[in-house]
């Protein structure tokens, strides 16, 4: 059994709240383009950080039963809920309708954050094709592909005045996508990456990103989709290296660990549970925001939402069939 890092368990959890962040904007009518830009980029590696954390725990994929035993363990975590979840929020939306429901096996239905959920599990399939080709790659020949992996998500800065090429017949197609991420975990679990490099690296691209759009206004660095682009990757070699030292030097007792181990565990809970908390339950109950500073507002609600859907995750957490619903079910002591 592989030993537990519990450093990946913080990341996790620090990566949940970061996505809950990035869904509780709510009514920006009354808060500044800057305030919307800034926290848009700092919590724009969210994604990122979960496909790098799989990518870290996974790979390569070395399984007793083999790459049908990998894929059953493994999928079987992801595609009832996800299917679940799917029904439910088609259920709120008044949109249960048969073509929906059959849409479910080939794409999102019901609420737009379940593109993650997708992602994952294509992600989960080619694990164990990728691994061979890792148990035998070196250093430099990995670092040669993230090169190229990283290319890719600069066209949204060279597409302004370069003509690119994203699609199939590019050259640099097959390197793209979130397979990088997933790569890159696994990179950052062997090799590692210093923590000047990664800090240099993230506010670099922040100024590189600020300084554009104040020399060139009309310069577009989000037509691409926005978590793949470089300024996330380099959010997520900053975020990782951080919280691994702030882990190493936390001088904390075992219950805080455990208490960390806990949240992780219920990370693909809140993950489904929150949109449901933002879309349906906040905007009944938290009409105090319009009368607030924007920015209050938009903390009250991710913390809201992150402790809400925590604590749910955690009671049904103990009901029989919970691995079904989030992924996760209390062992009976």
């Amino acid at each position: 059994m592989k030993e537990r890092i519990i450093t990946y368990d913080y990341i996790r959890v620090f990566a949940m709240l970061l996505v809950v962040a990035c869904h509780s904007f709510g009514d920006v009518s009354n808060a500044s383009a800057a305030q919307i830009s800034l926290l848009s980029y700092l919590e724009s590696p969210c994604n990122g950080l979960f496909f790098a954390i799989s990518g870290a725990l996974l790979l390569p994929v070395r399984f007793v039963g083999g790459t049908g035993g990998f894929l059953k363990k493994r999928l079987g975590k992801v595609i009832v809920p996800t299917i679940l979840w799917s029904l439910v929020y088609l259920t709120l939306a008044g949109d249960l309708s048969i073509t929906r429901v059959l849409s479910i096996l080939f794409s999102s239905q019901g609420a737009g954050m379940l593109w993650f959920m997708y992602t994952m599990i294509g992600l989960y399939i080619l694990s164990p094709v990728i691994s061979p080709w890792l148990e035998r790659v070196e250093k430099k020949n990995l670092q040669f592909y993230l090169i190229l992996w990283g290319i890719t998500t600069c066209y949204p800065i060279i597409g302004n005045w370069l003509a690119t090429n994203e699609t199939v017949q590019g050259p640099l197609y097959y390197f793209s996508g979130y397979v990088g991420y997933f790569l890159l975990g696994y990179y950052l679990k062997k090799y590692g990456i210093s923590f000047k490099l990664s800090a240099g690296m993230f506010f670099l691209a922040f100024a590189v990103m600020i300084g554009m759009k104040m020399v060139f206004p009309s310069v577009a660095l989000y037509d691409r989709f926005w978590f793949l682009s470089v300024f996330c990757i380099t959010g997520v070699l900053f975020y990782w290296r951080l919280i691994e030292i702030l882990v190493s030097k936390m001088s904390v007792g075992i219950k805080i660990h455990q208490i960390a181990i806990t949240c992780s565990n219920l990370i693909l809970g809140v993950y489904f549970i929150h949109w449901g908390i933002l879309k349906y339950v906040i905007p009944m109950i938290f009409v105090a925001s319009d009368s607030m500073p924007y920015i209050v507002g938009y903390f009250c609600r991710t913390v809201i939402a992150f402790v809400v859907a925590l604590c749910l995750s955690y009671a049904i957490s103990f009901i029989p069939g919970a691995q079904y619903i989030i992924g996760f079910k209390h062992k009976n002591k």
